[in-house]
């Protein structure tokens, strides 16, 4: 059980975090809650948290670098709107200061998360 919801928090945080990537484009019918701007990174964390209480190393190395994929994809994605709307590519609808919160977090969580995933050195 501790699993399951361990896997519907994460899987709830990364896409808060996609949520404010896409924000500042108008993709969305409204501006998203500030709340998201606390959830993304919360359920991901206490997410991966309740799922490798009761896992095996086996698969918390599994969770630790899908999870740390999906938060870089993130992290990356953000990093080209950025440089695109730096560039005048793109032009967004509204701020860009989610954007860069999921760079950020992203980037941090995600390296976190690969280096928690590795196995000891012999």
């Amino acid at each position: 059980m501790l699993m399951l919801a361990g896997i519907v928090l994460l899987v709830l945080g990364l896409g808060s975090g996609a949520i404010l990537l896409v924000a500042p484009f108008g993709l969305l019918p409204a501006a998203p809650a500030g709340a998201l701007w606390l959830l993304f990174p919360a359920f991901v964390g206490v997410g991966y948290v309740l799922f490798v209480i009761p896992a095996s190393p086996p698969r918390i190395r599994l969770i630790s670098r899908l999870a740390s994929a999906a938060l870089l994809l993130l992290a990356t994605l953000a990093a080209v709107a950025i440089f695109l709307i730096s560039a005048a590519l793109l032009t967004p609808d509204s701020a860009t200061g989610s954007l860069w919160y999921v760079l950020g977090l992203g980037t941090l969580l995600g390296a976190l998360g690969l280096m928690s995933g590795k196995p000891p050195a012999d």
